[in-house]
């Protein structure tokens, strides 16, 4: 468990383009971010690499032009990580086969103790947001 700082840090706000190779750097913001914010960073790194590789996989149209968002934010009770993409399609959480790919990640931010929402942009598309009460931050051990 983290202490957390007198002052939180702000609240951030980064666009990504929707490739593969930017859940790494998503993952980089979002630990420095924790560090500072007294989160566990290694948890803060894998929700938001879970949600950024949902924008990247389900943004509605392809090329290096498209574009997600990350968001992180917190107070002294919660912490949250959002991203939000152009595609209108909600994510659904649902029971992967022990051969699939993929389809685990909503799973795993549910079970570390993370609610998700999903928010509708005005812009069209949605923003999909896991919240954590503080305090009570898992410790996933990054050296696994």
């Amino acid at each position: 468990m983290h202490e957390s700082p007198s002052v939180p840090p702000p609240d951030l706000r980064e666009f990504f383009p929707a490739t593969p190779e930017s859940v790494r750097d998503v993952r980089h913001l979002v630990t420095r971010w924790a560090d500072g914010a007294g989160i566990d960073r290694h948890l803060a790194a894998l929700v938001a690499g879970e949600l950024a590789t949902n924008a990247y996989r389900h943004t509605r149209t392809s090329g290096a032009s498209d574009k997600y968002s990350v968001e992180m934010s917190c107070d002294v009770r919660e912490f949250r990580i959002a991203v939000g993409d152009s595609s209108p399609r909600r994510p659904v959480a649902r029971q992967a086969g022990a051969d699939d790919e993929c389809g685990r990640g909503l799973w795993i931010i549910e079970s570390l103790g993370g609610r998700i929402t999903t928010e509708d942009l005005v812009c069209g598309g949605k923003r999909v947001v896991a919240t954590f009460a503080r305090g009570n931050d898992v410790s996933v051990d990054g050296d696994g």
